[in-house]
């Protein structure tokens, strides 16, 4: 078994991981902690989706396991897309080290709002949330609306009328939602309602969420589900491109014995890259 286990997740880590359905979302702890464990020098593998995400620590390279001399590494870090970069995080284990939201580092805008659900219910292979639900336009002006992240003809996102919108997705550690350009995001108001059928018995949710709470809380604000990462988020977009290509570092003070340090990013259409880690172990 423990063989198995690790020809697996050998063949999922190494040059980045890219998902745009959540599967390798939801299991990249697993695996990672998996990969410590066994202390793994894994291989590559991709999804189709063309970017790259790149870890480094002087020679070292993602997948490479040493011991330094010293208490703290620097390491760098790259990302190459087809789209614009949202955000990024760095972990050691289960640590977050590093946090960037590149729609605040850009500067949030007064007129672009996006409404977005996702997660999953359990760990398991029939892991699938059921949104179901809608969106009124309680208060403000809509421009204009986009669905954001559906990856398959079956999810829907459409207009009932000019102040109500109808959501019916699944999702599987991905997310899905709508993008709405406003004449305002100060003046809006939505009343969110949402049903997940197949989650603790049939849960239902009426959340109601406006312009000053968007103020408030810095331009985003959530609902926690519970599941597997399963949440609603209201948040502010920018106006401004965002970078497809991204380079940053960060020092990182080690802690004794094994570190796993890794990235995981998401574009702006929700496909996801992830690395195998820095294996560095402090004596």
């Amino acid at each position: 078994m423990l063989f198995i286990l690790s020809i697996v997740t050998m063949q999922i880590l190494r040059i980045g991981i890219v998902s745009n359905v959540g599967s390798i979302a939801l299991f990249t702890p697993i695996i990672v902690t998996l990969a410590m464990t066994l202390h793994l020098n894994p291989v590559s593998f991709s999804m189709g989706v063309h970017v790259v995400a790149l870890m480094c620590c002087g020679t070292y390279v993602q997948g490479d396991e040493w011991e330094p001399r010293d208490d703290a590494v620097e390491v760098e870090y790259q990302l190459l897309g087809n789209q614009g970069w949202e955000y990024i995080e760095i972990f050691n284990g289960v640590t977050r080290l590093l946090e960037r939201d590149l729609h605040h580092e850009l500067g949030l805008s007064s007129k672009r709002i996006r409404i977005r659900w996702g997660g999953a219910r359990i760990f398991d292979r029939y892991r699938w949330a059921t949104w179901r639900g809608t969106i009124d336009i309680k208060r403000g002006h809509v421009e204009r609306y986009a669905p954001w992240g559906l990856d398959h003809p079956a999810k829907i996102v459409a207009s009932e009328g000019p102040r109500r919108m109808r959501f019916d997705t699944d999702t599987f550690g991905d997310a899905d939602g709508i993008e709405f350009w406003v004449n305002d995001v100060k003046r809006m108001d939505f009343a969110i309602h949402v049903e997940i059928p197949n989650f603790n018995g049939g849960t239902t949710i009426d959340w109601h969420v406006n312009g000053e709470m968007l103020e408030t809380h810095k331009g985003s604000v959530s609902f926690e589900v519970g599941g597997i990462g399963l949440k609603l988020v209201v948040e502010q977009l920018t106006e401004q491109e965002l970078p497809r290509d991204i380079r940053g570092h960060l020092q990182v003070a080690l802690h004794p014995g094994l570190n796993g340090i890794y990235l995981r990013a998401r574009q702006q259409d929700d496909h996801r890259v992830f690395t195998s880690p820095l294996f560095i172990t402090r004596q």
